[in-house]
């Protein structure tokens, strides 16, 4: 690694860094839930506006959390979820199998 990075210190190994993030770069670090390899995202200009559009986006996911939580602590419509869940062969966790089915718009009662 090159000197300039000598000062940087990161939570897990890093190989090498390719490129120069400028001034208006986000570079975010972070490793892999699954496979366990870092993993390097830049986000160039970032905004920090909040649009309509993104609010009403984080309501709808909230609501979708919610309904998930809701689901999960009720035992019989989570017999019901897991029984759903166990059919398909997307999502890996039933907490996101339920937001995703709540943002789908497919909510179970």
């Amino acid at each position: 690694m090159s000197r300039k990075y000598d000062k940087v210190v990161f939570e897990y190994p890093v190989k090498e860094i390719h490129g120069k993030p400028c001034s208006h770069t986000k570079t975010y670090f972070g490793i892999n839930g699954f496979t366990k390899k870092p993993y390097i995202s830049k986000l160039c200009y970032p905004s920090d506006v909040v649009t309509a559009a993104m609010e009403q986006h984080r309501a709808k996911f909230k609501a979708a959390s919610d309904y998930a939580k809701t689901v999960a602590a009720d035992a019989q419509r989570r017999a019901a979820a897991e029984v759903r869940f166990a059919a398909q062969s997307k999502y890996m966790t039933l907490r996101t199998f339920l937001v995703a089915e709540s943002m789908a718009g497919n909510e179970v009662a």
